[in-house]
């Protein structure tokens, strides 16, 4: 999996304000990390309301921290 940067970029950015990097992350691990942060969301919500944003402390929660570290340890960009 290789990044490249392209003009369409920079159009993009200067049209719309941001730029979807694409490639980055392995497909796979994206998966993990939306599931760990569905299921994180979730507990946060039942034990604070639909409102809920906080999840500290992290112990009070059953997250799975291995996406995270994975993501963590990617190569510098």
């Amino acid at each position: 999996m290789a990044f490249k940067f392209c003009d369409s970029m920079i159009h993009d950015y200067r049209t719309h304000g941001y730029v979807v990097f694409r490639q980055i992350v392995p497909p796979s691990l994206l998966s993990d990390l939306r599931k760990a942060t569905v299921t994180v969301q979730d507990q946060v919500r039942a034990k604070h309301g639909p409102q809920g944003q906080r999840m500290q402390p992290i112990t009070a929660y059953d997250v799975d921290l291995k996406p995270f570290r994975d993501f963590e340890s990617l190569p510098a960009i």
